[in-house]
């Protein structure tokens, strides 16, 4: 029978060189190891959360005691989850024995009672291929107030992966580098055509018909997120070019009418289920020669389950499906697209989480005012967790870039010479 004494031995055992502290509801308080940067306090406020630590064998468990205040990180929160990723990995297994019964938890460590932040909606059955379920998923993630997301967003409120020219850089700066570097490898220019499917609030959009003229078309299943990008296109002076409909993509009218279009960020909410009715739908809505861009989160190794998916579809994105790269690519040349350029932004999304996070955590008041303080720590958990898999490369995020064949030449530079320029 394990006591409470030792499952304390036992976590600090397992989780390595402590450069960290740990802290009890009963006011012990055990400094990080001699010499050791202390990079966070590891605050456990109760016995049920100490039990539930050491006896989970997975980030969800340990994600939702977090969530409810079993546990809390006060200081690196990215530096705490390799610390519980350590810990996971070991083979610590403790039994609570008679202590975890008075704990509540009969017997063994397992996660307490959740549900204080949990988001998903009702009605998430059936075919993964309903509009109603895809809506419902999708707007129970973009339809919280629009000022949550403003406080923590760069200024063009870009909710996907920044493009750093270095690793200092701010990402306000990152993330115009993306769209520029999107518009780039399409070679959007003035008279073109351009479609952006899940256009969030509309800054890719604005950005190109500003800053290249084209005229645009924006689609999203959110009404706030409509609404911010129409206000955005209003106030560029652009609204004579731009439009954004709210509207299932597979909904759109088909004619081909488009030169060029982009997919950033959509993949990930549509899954594997719909990857052959979102690529088709580009093959038809392109004009022969025209250019898509896909911007999306895969896995680097489908036969490995992703850490704490469990913990994203209750908590943040409901029904996300993320697949490997060969997956999306096979569709892609299905629905008859030509592959004609693969970029990794592997490093490139662990950046952008961490200045997300910073931001995030900077604005703890003003974000648990507004959301809570249980949806304050579901997204703290899910940035930092994030960022962790993409250091590790369990993560990945290409920009794959295709062309619908003429049968003739695709027009596009030899080299890559001119995106970077």
């Amino acid at each position: 029978m394990a006591t409470y004494h030792a499952a304390i031995d036992a976590l600090i055992e397992a989780a390595g060189p402590r450069d960290w502290s740990l802290s009890l509801w009963d006011g012990t308080h055990i400094p990080p190891h001699e010499g050791c940067e202390d990079r966070f306090t590891l605050k456990v406020t109760n016995q049920a959360a100490l039990w539930t630590l050491v006896g989970a064998r997975d980030m969800t468990n340990v994600g939702h005691v977090y969530i409810e205040g079993g546990l809390d990180v006060e200081g690196d929160m990215f530096a705490a989850f390799d610390m519980v990723r350590r810990l996971l990995e070991s083979d610590l297994n403790v039994e609570g024995g008679d202590e975890a019964k008075t704990a509540g938890l009969g017997g063994k460590a397992a996660s307490i009672a959740r549900g204080l932040a949990k988001r998903v909606p009702e009605g998430l059955t059936g075919s993964r291929k309903r509009r109603d379920r895809v809506r419902r998923a999708v707007t129970a993630h973009y339809d919280i107030p629009t000022d949550f997301w403003e406080l923590w967003l760069d200024e063009a409120m870009q909710y996907t992966c920044g493009y750093f020219s270095h690793r200092e850089e701010s990402i306000d700066d990152a993330q115009r580098n993306k769209m520029e570097h999107v518009c780039r490898k399409l070679d959007l220019k003035e008279g073109d055509t351009f479609f952006d499917l899940g256009c969030g609030w509309g800054g890719l959009i604005t950005h190109a018909a500003v800053h290249h003229g084209v005229t645009a078309l924006g689609v999203t299943l959110s009404e706030p997120q409509a609404e911010a990008a129409r206000k955005r296109i209003a106030d560029a002076g652009v609204a004579d070019r731009c439009s954004v409909v709210v509207s299932d993509i597979r909904d759109l009218p088909r004619e081909a009418r488009f030169t060029k279009g982009a997919g950033v960020g959509i993949i990930e909410h549509l899954g594997e289920a719909l990857h052959a009715d979102y690529f088709q739908l580009v093959t038809d809505i392109l004009l022969p020669g025209g250019r898509f861009l896909n911007q999306g989160i895969t896995v680097s190794n489908p036969d490995v389950p992703m850490g704490g998916k469990d913990f994203l579809d209750e908590y943040i994105f409901p029904d996300h499906d993320i697949v490997a790269i060969d997956t999306t690519i096979t569709a892609m040349r299905a629905a008859g697209l030509e592959v004609r350029d693969v970029e990794s932004l592997r490093e490139h999304y662990e950046l952008t989480l961490k200045a997300w996070l910073h931001n995030f955590e900077r604005e703890r008041e003003a974000i648990e005012e507004l959301v809570g303080s249980a949806t304050y720590r579901a997204f703290r958990a899910y940035l930092a967790g994030m960022a962790h898999d993409y250091r590790r490369g369990g993560l990945n995020l290409y920009q794959t870039l295709v062309v619908k064949p003429t049968g003739d030449r695709s027009d596009l530079a030899l080299t890559r010479a001119e995106w970077y320029a």
